[in-house]
């Protein structure tokens, strides 16, 4: 993986406090992400940021009382 902005290779992983706003409603929570080790901008990865997407969307329906196997 390579950053966007300095074109460094070397990277790594810290906790990262993510934001997200999900129909309406702000959600935050802290999970992993990629950062360049050159100018510790975040670095693309998928996994990782799947991974806090579903979070985000797992955390909203939560909150909204909304059980994961009655969503269609």
């Amino acid at each position: 993986m390579k950053c966007d902005i300095c074109n460094c290779e070397k990277n790594y992983i810290k906790d990262h406090k993510h934001n997200y706003n999900v129909k309406g409603k702000k959600i935050s929570f802290v999970m992993p992400r990629r950062f360049c080790k050159n100018c510790n901008n975040l670095v693309y990865d998928s996994k990782l940021d799947n991974s806090a997407s579903l979070k985000a969307l797992e955390i909203y329906n939560k909150m909204s009382n909304l059980e994961e196997d009655k969503i269609i």
